[in-house]
């Protein structure tokens, strides 16, 4: 006769159940203490949709209109919005209005209050800038800020250094230099040279006149125009040229690049992944590039018979309607009249299509 068999302790699986309880409660504590700052962190934003039923007291306050007499105006400020005019005259005119938000009365004006534009004119520049006072306690729903309304004369530099504010621009003629991490950049109607710098926004120029330079990292591009020898720098979103003279210099990591316009162009256009799409003349002895990693090339020119064109492709087709160059699978090549004006396409994944407009 066997003996019964010893009954088995369940202190084993009872400690491992207690290791995976407490495992579990650590992990809840951690994902509550990031659901937190989250909260913190999404409440706090101007632009998120819950401030507006968050911030139910606003208060507002108009500041008196100033003009000055000066030749470069500065704005500094974080997340305000700043408009820029043209107007007739000579001297500069200065609207501001305060803007501030809360739960209730008290703490709308509270945060109002915390908002001080600061103007001060040293050597023919008028600086104008926003300053806010320390904040101890935690800011809920939308954050303080000021609506700059700015007449600037013909001839008057601008510069306007923001963080998360938008810039919005009409019939300023005169050089800009226009700086945000995080907002949107219009322009209509201006003239003279554009500098833009930007992290995160969108940029639209519209029936600009002069030089044109942007450095970006995120953001749609569009612009218009008697762009002479636009330059462009970003590293996600789709840019939009039209109306382009002399050098186009365009580069983008990932995002479509168009270019449109009659020429004469000098085209420099750089990609990593996206399409590239050209409808332009080309300017007559240059030698010009277009490149791509991952992305259809189409190309539609005006007709130029001293033409030497080389176009390749790693992985895609070729296809053209151009009589006398050599069409083969990969690639396609040859010289029209004197050659004298070159124009190499490069892609390594991706169909390349060279016409010739109607």
């Amino acid at each position: 006769m066997q003996d019964n068999p010893e009954p088995q302790s369940s202190s084993g699986s009872e400690e491992r159940y207690d290791r995976r309880g407490e495992q579990a409660r650590r992990w809840g504590v951690l994902l509550l203490v990031i659901g937190v700052i989250w909260l913190v962190f999404a409440l706090s934003a101007r632009n998120w949709p819950g401030n507006f039923i968050l911030s139910t007291a606003e208060r507002s306050q108009v500041m008196l209109e100033q003009r000055y007499e000066a030749s470069t105006v500065v704005i500094r400020g974080v997340n305000d919005q700043v408009q820029l005019v043209g107007i007739a005259g000579n001297q500069v005119e200065v609207n501001a209005l305060r803007r501030g938000f809360g739960f209730t009365e008290q703490s709308a004006s509270r945060a109002l209050d915390r908002l001080e534009v600061q103007a001060s004119l040293a050597d023919d520049t008028l600086t104008l800038e926003v300053r806010r006072s320390p904040w101890n306690g935690l800011s809920f729903g939308r954050s303080p800020y000021v609506e700059f309304r700015i007449g600037v004369p013909e001839g008057v530099q601008v510069q306007a250094e923001l963080v998360s504010g938008d810039v919005q621009v009409e019939g300023v003629q005169g050089d800009l230099t226009l700086t945000t991490v995080s907002g949107d950049l219009t322009a209509t109607n201006t003239s003279g040279a554009i500098q833009i710098s930007n992290t995160s926004g969108d940029l639209i120029v519209q029936n600009h006149r002069g030089k044109l330079h942007l450095n970006g990292v995120s953001g749609d591009v569009q612009i218009s125009g008697q762009l002479d020898a636009p330059f462009v720098r970003t590293v996600s979103g789709d840019v939009e040229v039209d109306g382009a003279i002399g050098l186009v210099d365009v580069r983008t990591i990932s995002g479509d690049i168009e270019i449109n316009g009659q020429g004469p162009m000098h085209l420099q256009l750089e990609n990593t992944s996206g399409d590239i799409d050209v409808r332009t003349g080309l300017m007559p002895g240059a030698a010009h590039t277009i490149s791509n990693a991952s992305g259809r090339i189409k190309v539609r020119l005006a007709a130029n018979e001293n033409l030497r064109l080389e176009a390749t492709t790693t992985s895609g087709s070729v296809a053209t309607n151009i009589d006398g160059l050599a069409l083969e699978r990969r690639s396609l090549r040859g010289t029209l009249g004197t050659g004298e004006t070159r124009l190499t396409i490069t892609t390594a994944s991706g169909n390349i299509s060279v016409e010739t407009l109607e």
